[in-house]
């Protein structure tokens, strides 16, 4: 790919944190091998969509039915890790929803020296409605649904991974830029369980070296909110579009336009032959004797659901579902 101008890679999913699970599965059954170890029989499911959002992966899961069985464990090589000692385990992955927010003041463009001051600007109309879901001072979203209560167990969990890696998630900060909180503990909950606003694009917006003295007529914003588990799109969506399309300032036309939506997933309990043991007051990880490698629970980052087809009872009961992820560090 080509690393552009500035010699980075472009932003892009799908290139590196999917492309390797094929190779990983392989990996492992041959360092299982090499270690001595034993397992039952295996069943490898490679889908190709996932940055689609695997559209046909329920129906791949139903085609092959039998062949497929009742396993007792699923394990989907995706999410991320805390580092390279141990295998992470996911228990909770944030879902998505994603609307366009457009407002219209003027049919057409008008020179700023006559409009200007007269004409509401549709920017600031824009950023004032924003101002309905997000607080601008800290970006704490103003939707109480947007809060569910954090199930006790996912709290431990992130304190064990915060008292485990020792250091806050990584990030390529700009200067003096700094979080919220320097709370790691604090940190990986609030990219796990709390809800997020990005502007992801915007329309109505000319380049810098073609925008002119005008009064624009419209801008359209490209927002993307990560939503906790067990939160429901739909409903999140409906709100938002109340929120922003009610009473609008100086009586512009504001419309929201719903994008891809996705529902956040929260693991069920997990069976006790996969449920890490602490051997250490630091450590809380499981071994794994055939490798002297060991393995730690932590909520995840994403969106995603289960890997289960609405007909395929044995996804549903006494399958162990774990997302374990063997990817990059974040």
């Amino acid at each position: 790919m080509d690393p552009g101008a500035q010699g980075r890679p472009p932003v892009r999913g799908g290139g590196a944190d999917d492309g390797y699970s094929v190779y990983a599965l392989g990996t492992a059954l041959v360092a299982l091998d090499r270690a001595g170890g034993e397992h039952g029989r295996i069943v490898g499911v490679i889908e190709c969509s996932e940055e689609s959002g695997s559209p046909d992966l329920p129906a791949h899961l139903e085609a092959l039915g039998d062949e497929l069985s009742s396993p007792e464990l699923v394990v989907c090589l995706d999410s991320g890790c805390g580092d390279y000692e141990r295998l992470w385990v996911t228990t909770s992955l944030r879902g998505l929803v994603s609307v366009d927010l457009r407002v219209d003041v003027l049919t057409e463009g008008v020179h700023s020296g006559a409009a200007g001051g007269i004409v509401p600007s549709s920017f600031r109309i824009a950023r004032t409605l924003l101002d309905r879901i997000e607080a601008a001072s800290d970006g704490r979203l103003l939707i109480d649904e947007l809060f569910p209560e954090i199930p006790k167990a996912r709290r431990e969990q992130a304190a064990q991974s915060a008292g485990t890696l020792g250091r806050p998630p990584a990030f390529p900060w700009a200067d003096d830029t700094h979080p919220a909180t320097d709370d790691v503990a604090d940190q990986l909950l609030a990219r796990t369980w709390g809800p997020a606003l990005e502007v992801i694009g915007a329309d109505g917006l000319p380049q810098l070296a073609d925008a002119g003295n005008v009064a624009r007529p419209s801008t359209t914003l490209g927002l993307s909110i990560r939503i906790p588990p067990g939160v429901d799109p739909e409903a999140i969506t409906a709100r938002l579009t109340e929120l922003l399309t009610n009473d609008p300032p100086a009586g512009a036309t504001v419309t929201v336009s719903p994008g891809w939506g996705a529902t956040g997933w929260d693991a069920p309990p997990t069976a006790p032959c996969c449920t890490p043991t602490p051997p250490g007051p630091a450590l809380p990880c499981r071994r794994v004797a055939t490798t002297g490698a060991s393995y730690c629970s932590a909520p995840g980052v994403g969106h995603a659901a289960p890997p289960e087809s609405p007909r395929r009872a044995p996804f549903q009961s006494p399958a162990v579902i774990v997302r374990r992820s063997v990817s990059t560090l974040p």
